[in-house]
């Protein structure tokens, strides 16, 4: 399968007033130039809630591409200190990727893993590399990581601590789905929980803090064991360019791919440019027989842990809620920071198509 790296985002520049709500709770805060902002991000106690970030952190570049080489980008005007860009555990806590802005290429996003005075060397697939043309716009910006979402600082307010490294210890967890293998119904594959520093289930010894947080996927935090839900606060940037997110179809059956969307503003199931885009296979009825691929949601309300998705959306003709098939849902609103899962139907090759985001407008 040719699957790309499963990591993008975005930039911009606008003035405007903001007031960011996930559904659950904001802040809001009066932005010039850039458009920046907070969130609260309130998660249940006892309980999965489901989030994706819906604002990146602040660029460290905004340029143009001025020659390539394989996956050696040199970009106009760069000036940087060789290799500051490249994490170094210990030394460089932040992991940094490129992202193109403008150009065929355009939302495609790979992680930066050395750079020289004027020029990044990163980890594109071949396919993007040459639709990569000289004039391109791009940025350069770090990853969220857990310990920049959670940090140390925040211990008993953003997060509850664990009182140890053992199951019955482990208080707030944080859960990262499965987005590389195939099937339906994947539990989450990864585990941390914060003890003195962010761990990782089955390693509990290495410090997880400047593990990335995949910006076009969900996470999950799980409250064990305490009865207040936990707000956690994320400043960031609004992301005002295209997100193109990488969705895998599997030869073996249906495929589940947990999505985020990077937006602070609710986006309606008519304007996800999913179907234009061609990353979406209408279906030819209502009927489960005739049914092509599904987008599910998750209620964030309800009280559960493992919880399934609360919906499931399909296209035929517009789209429909499985249950509520007669009525339009084109401009109903997904949530700010939703968490989606992608269900793919059995193709006959294992693939990937590209779900170009649509750009955030903000009025």
């Amino acid at each position: 399968m040719n699957a790309r790296p499963f990591y993008r985002s975005g930039l911009a520049a606008l003035t405007a007033l903001l007031t960011f709500g996930l559904g659950f709770e904001a802040s809001a805060q009066s932005v010039t130039t850039t458009p920046v902002g907070a969130v609260t991000l309130t998660a249940l106690a006892n309980s999965d809630t489901h989030f994706s970030i819906p604002l990146v952190r602040p660029s460290v570049f905004e340029g143009v591409v001025g020659g390539k080489s394989a996956n050696v980008i040199t970009l106009t005007g760069a000036a940087f200190t060789t290799d500051i860009l490249k994490y170094q555990a210990g030394v460089q806590s932040n992991t940094y990727y490129i992202q193109m802005t403008s150009g065929s290429a355009v939302g495609h996003f790979s992680k930066v893993v050395s750079n020289s005075a004027s020029s990044v060397t990163c980890e594109y697939e071949t396919d993007i590399t040459d639709s990569i043309q000289l004039g391109d716009k791009v940025v350069i910006r770090p990853y969220w990581t857990l310990g920049t979402v959670f940090p140390d600082s925040a211990a008993g307010t953003y997060f509850v601590p664990s009182t140890s490294n053992l199951t019955s210890g482990r208080r707030t967890e944080i859960l990262i789905p499965d987005f590389t293998s195939d099937g339906i119904n994947k539990s989450p594959n990864v585990t941390y929980f914060y003890n003195t520093f962010w761990r990782r289930v089955g390693n509990v010894t290495v410090n997880q803090n400047d593990v990335i947080i995949p910006p076009d996927t969900f996470f999950i935090i799980r409250g064990n064991s305490y009865a207040e839900s936990t707000k956690t606060v994320i400043t960031g940037v609004v992301n005002l360019s295209v997100n193109t997110v990488s969705i895998m179809g599997s030869s073996l059956g249906r495929n589940d791919n947990p999505v985020g969307i990077i937006a602070p503003t609710p986006l309606a199931f008519g304007s996800l440019n999913l179907i234009e885009s061609g990353a979406f296979i209408a279906s030819t009825s209502n009927l489960s027989s005739g049914r092509g691929d599904e987008l599910l949601v998750y209620d964030n309300s309800q009280v559960a842990k493992n919880k399934a998705p609360s919906a499931t959306y399909y296209y035929n003709s517009f789209w429909r809620k499985v249950g509520d098939a007669s009525v339009n849902q084109n401009t109903a609103n997904l949530p700010e920071g939703a968490a989606l899962v992608i269900r793919k139907k059995q193709a006959i090759a294992s693939h990937v198509v590209d779900w170009p985001q649509p750009a955030i407008i903000l009025n």
